[in-house]
């Protein structure tokens, strides 16, 4: 519990953190969210989080200088290890990381981060036994079901990324109500990558350019950084 590994893009655009989201249940979103942004520069003052427990590195306690990205993106990995070093189910590290992303959120919507993304079902995940795979799509739909109202409540509108229509039926249901019900929201908004895959989007965006190319639509001098982003599953956010 005590190693995480941080990816970062230095700049105030988007950070990337990967970690089981387990460890956001123990000290508040906020708290964890600002002692990670302080490896970013920026521009905005926030009075230091209390410490109790918690190696600190910096010499100002009192204040300290946190840039505040546009977007921050959660890889929702390890918690089936946590279970296991908890002597616990791997559904139960599962439910615990899912209450762990509300203080995700939470710690988001009070630093003014609008976006969010969290990936939490990918490609490869396919590979696990089918009695670890079936509950995580009956908890992700026992999370909409209990958080729709609190999620409503925020103005966080929900976006999904990844081939989500494959899953299940009633996780299908219960995500195109989901994306129903927030579509207004404007005040935050949280990406979700369920059956996602980076190497698989960047494929489906070869495949539809190419598509556009065969019937002419499309010149090879046409393809620019920005005209791929807008094959991208979700492209408005850095």
């Amino acid at each position: 519990d005590s190693r995480i590994s941080i990816q970062t893009i230095r700049s105030l655009e988007f950070i990337l953190i990967r970690l089981p989201t387990t460890r956001f249940r123990t000290v508040t979103g906020m708290q964890r969210l600002q002692y990670r942004f302080i490896i970013n520069c920026g521009h905005r003052k926030a009075i230091a989080p209390s410490t109790k427990g918690t190696k600190r590195r910096m010499a100002d306690k009192q204040s300290i200088i946190v840039g505040v990205p546009k977007h921050v993106a959660v890889i929702m990995d390890g918690n089936g290890r946590w279970a296991k070093r908890h002597g616990k189910k791997t559904t139960e590290g599962h439910e615990a990381g899912a209450e762990g992303v509300r203080e995700v959120l939470k710690g988001c919507r009070e630093l003014g981060i609008p976006c969010l993304s969290l990936y939490a079902f990918s490609t490869e995940n396919w590979s696990r036994p089918e009695e670890e795979v079936n509950p995580l799509f009956q908890l992700m739909s026992k999370y909409i079901r209990r958080e729709i109202d609190e999620i409503k409540k925020h103005g966080i509108r929900v976006l999904f990324m990844g081939e989500w229509r494959e899953l299940p039926p009633t996780a299908v249901q219960d995500l195109e109500y989901c994306l129903e019900q927030t579509k207004d929201n404007r005040d935050m908004t949280v990406v979700v990558g369920l059956n996602y895959g980076g190497r698989q989007e960047i494929l489906r965006c070869a495949k539809l350019m190419a598509e556009k190319a065969r019937k002419g639509e499309l010149l090879p001098e046409e393809i620019t950084e920005s005209l791929f982003n807008q094959y991208l599953y979700v492209s408005e956010f850095p």
